[in-house]
């Protein structure tokens, strides 16, 4: 119903009494008053009407917007929803059974919203005008959201379309192995991705068609971009796999493709320079593990020595591959690229076993000694022309046969000029098949690999000569041995300098391994072996065989703790608490078993948090300290100088200090329960360090005077022991006991540290008396 406002006519009511009022005027005819009234009512009635109308559209109007405000809430919460979506989130079905996606879920819950609100207009008025006005709104929204879903739509297939790339990318690098086969992995996947990068163009809009014009530069760049990612991807994979042969073939393969050559030339750099640093590690470690002999007739020793030749590992053959255990790259009979160090050793002895000297039906034979170069000829010839050359050099060996038998000095200088003519030969057929255009080339490298070869005979070996220069321990050669080898197969310096850099650190690395487990197992031995005397017996019994050591070792197991600890070892351990901490073990057989005893209390001190910092500490204060006091021969000559034998020795004196400050400190601590901090164990050091005296030191051919701290004098030290008072010797041993104990007593009473030249000051200041009551005397006389 209308809404109409309460009418109130004010009324104003006369007092009693009051004056009735008046107004002043015109005296007017009677009028038709009455029909003025009606006219007048009629008039008011409409206008109440009026107003009456126009409050309840203001109403409805108001309502409306109210209602559409809040619709209008719920429109932006959804549609800012949606947009935050991305992707395939924005386009998703979110219901199999009716297709409904996301776009269509939020676009419902829209109308939901819209209808649900409708339904709480007043009147139809109101929601007449309700939904004109949120239909603004939803149209509004609608048309963000469908903007957004379209453009989600197309980013996602591009991302889909982009993964799908690189997807095929990924899986053609893994694919790389494939690459020489056009059914293969490889080149499947590489296609399909081709395939994917013209879809990607396709919705892009950019040309791939060349008959419509220039084909799209961001096509051209997106195909160079798969190509060279798949590209260095492949070539990280055959490095990965040290396939360096490979890895060439596959640079080759992609000629054309790839459309920035200076890339292309930049890894082709890179990939050299690997694969020779590759192939030679190989010559290294085989240097390295070459312990056989090549006289002593084994295919296994023949394969060793021709392992650690340049010529085996060679990045380039001058004749369009590389040479890798032995085997060309580019063999057209035998490919060994992918095979492994055991099936080529294997493959080697196969060829070799076709040769006529190692037929089993006849009895021609090589001697030891010229089996390796043979074998080498077989490498770089083939077998028939290894077997002809050989076979033609000795023919051009004029030979005594009775006199070859009978005289081996005849004989070795008739296998001399064998080996020399067949050496000649392999030369010039190596020169004719890989040519020879200057130096370093291959055929110089080959000719002088069979130098090496030639160097290495040995036409009086035996089997009692076959490893004399093994470390028993390590089972590796003197490391100038291998050096030397190297020096001699590899003549081009840069990469000689390369071999001899990884040859030391591969050389160090295995020593220092060998000899740890080596040490622990003789710490282990030790251990069982000094437990009792002749402990060494158990060891049988606990899996050990002390045949495993090396002969002084095996001494020492037997030996035990000695009788008397080596000062030297003794004085290290003092100036070192880390290695007393951490490998005290390694010097139990230079240690007295009391001393051993001792020094592992002083382990298990040192295991608490800081411990061997703060006694580092300590032992280097020590040094230090002796240093300022001037006592720098007992720090500068403990360490075994073979030239100073004739000079006294120091390590006595220098422990002698030590314990005295250890103890000082001990005594200190102990009686007062507290533990003395940097500064204050400085203290006593510096009281001990200052009472020094002038002694005799006695060396192997000569005496001469020493300044040491008293506490490190021997008792038949003391007689010679003096200080210079004005000059002259005052030899404190010749200070009355009784004087000496009186000036001491003073000083202890007045809390002052003394020393030997305090008291010999005091001495010559009373008159050099032999008596104390001679000394209060003169005291007294000369009022001191």
């Amino acid at each position: 119903m209308a809404r109409v406002p309460l009418q109130q006519t004010p009324q104003v009511g006369l007092e009693v009494g009051s004056t009735p009022q008046f107004t002043g005027g015109r005296v007017e005819p009677v009028q038709d008053t009455v029909t003025d009234d009606i006219q007048r009512f009629s008039k008011a009635q409409r206008n109440v009407a009026d107003i009456a109308i126009k409050l309840q559209e203001e109403y409805n109007d108001a309502e409306a917007l109210k209602l559409t405000n809040e619709v209008d809430e719920g429109i932006q919460e959804e549609k800012d929803k949606y947009l935050m979506t991305q992707g395939v989130n924005a386009v998703a079905t979110v219901d199999k059974d009716s297709g409904a996606t996301v776009y269509d879920t939020a676009i419902n819950n829209i109308n939901t919203k819209f209808a649900e609100i409708g339904e709480k207009a007043s009147n139809s008025q109101i929601k007449f005008l309700y939904e004109n006005m949120a239909s603004v709104k939803i149209k509004s929204a609608t048309s963000e959201m469908t903007k957004h879903s379209i453009k989600a739509q197309r980013n996602y297939l591009e991302e889909e379309t982009t993964a799908s790339i690189n997807n095929h990318k990924k899986a053609t690098i893994q694919s790389y192995q494939t690459f020489q086969d056009d059914e293969g992995a490889f080149k499947l996947n590489y296609i399909s991705g081709l395939q994917r990068i013209n879809e990607k163009a396709l919705q892009k809009g950019w040309e791939i068609n060349p008959e419509n014009g220039p084909i799209s530069s961001q096509y051209i760049e997106a195909v160079n971009e798969y190509n060279m990612e798949i590209f260095k991807g492949v070539i990280k994979n055959f490095e990965t796999d040290k396939n360096f042969v490979e890895s060439k073939a596959f640079l080759e393969s992609l000629k054309g493709f790839i459309k920035n050559p200076k890339e292309v030339a930049k890894i082709k750099v890179s990939l050299n320079k690997k694969h020779n640093n590759f192939l030679t590690e190989k010559i290294a470690i085989n240097v390295i593990s070459n312990n056989k002999n090549q006289n002593d007739g084994q295919f296994l020793s023949h394969i060793n020595k021709l392992s650690t030749l340049d010529s085996n590992n060679n990045i380039d053959n001058n004749n369009g591959g590389s040479v890798e255990d032995g085997f060309n790259s580019n063999d057209e009979l035998i490919d060994t690229t992918n095979n492994t160090l055991s099936e080529k050793i294997e493959l080697l002895e196969k060829i070799k076993n076709q040769s006529k000297f190692y037929d089993p039906e006849t009895t021609t034979r090589l001697i030891p000694q010229h089996q390796p170069t043979h074998l080498f000829a077989i490498q770089r010839l083939g077998v028939k022309k290894a077997d002809a050359f050989y076979t033609k050099a000795k023919s051009q060996t004029d030979i005594d046969t009775k006199k070859y038998k009978e005289d081996p000095t005849y004989a070795k200088e008739i296998n001399g000029q064998i080996i020399d003519n067949y050496n000649k030969l392999i030369t010039e057929e190596v020169n004719k098949i890989y040519g020879r255009f200057g130096e370093g080339e291959y055929a110089i490298t080959v000719a002088n690999d069979l130098e090496v070869i030639k160097k290495g005979i040995d036409y009086d070996f035996t089997n009692e000569t076959l490893n004399i220069d093994i470390d028993s321990v390590t089972g590796l050669r003197p490391l100038e041995n291998l050096k030397q080898q190297l020096k001699d197969t590899i003549t081009e310096p840069e990469k000689l300098k390369f071999a001899i850099e990884d040859l030391e650190i591969k050389y160090n690395k295995i020593k220092t391994e060998r000899e740890e487990i080596y040490n622990e197992s003789l710490v282990n031995a030790k251990e069982i072996a000094f437990a009792e005397e002749g402990g060494w017996k158990n060891l049988e019994a606990n899996g050990i065989d002390i045949n495993n050591f090396k002969e002084e070792d095996q001494t020492i197991l037997k030996n035990g703790h000695p009788t008397e600890s080596d000062k030297d070892t003794v004085i290290d351990l003092e100036r070192n608490p880390a290695e007393v901490a951490n490998n005290l073990d390694a010097y139990s057989h230079l240690l007295s078993k009391g001393q051993y005893t001792e020094l592992q209390r002083y382990q298990a001190e040192l295991r608490g948090e800081n411990k061997v910092i703060a006694a580092t500490v300590d032992s280097d204060m020590f040094d230090t300290s002796l240093i300022r006091f001037g006592y720098t021969d007992i720090v500068d000559k403990i360490t075994d100088d073979p030239k100073a034998k004739d000079q006294y020795n120091f390590k006595f004196d220098y422990k002698q200090i030590k314990d005295a400050w250890k103890n000082r400190i001990d005594e200190i601590q102990t009686s007062t329960g507290k533990k003395l901090d940097r500064t204050e164990k400085q203290e006593l050091l510096d009281e001990i360090l200052a009472d020094g005296v002038i002694s005799k030191s006695w060396g192997l051919f000569k005496t001469s005077d020493i300044t040491i701290p008293t506490v490190a004098l021997e008792a038949d030290q003391f007689k010679d022991a003096f200080v210079r008072v004005n000059g002259d010797k005052v030899f404190v041993k010749r200070i009355p006991k009784e004087v000496r104990e009186y000036f001491i007593a003073g000083y202890e009473a007045a809390g002052i540290p003394y020393t030997e030249q305090m008291i010999a000051n005091e001495y010559v200041l009373h008159g050099k008396k032999k008596s104390k009551a001679e000394i209060i005397k003169y005291k007294e006389e000369n009022n001191l």
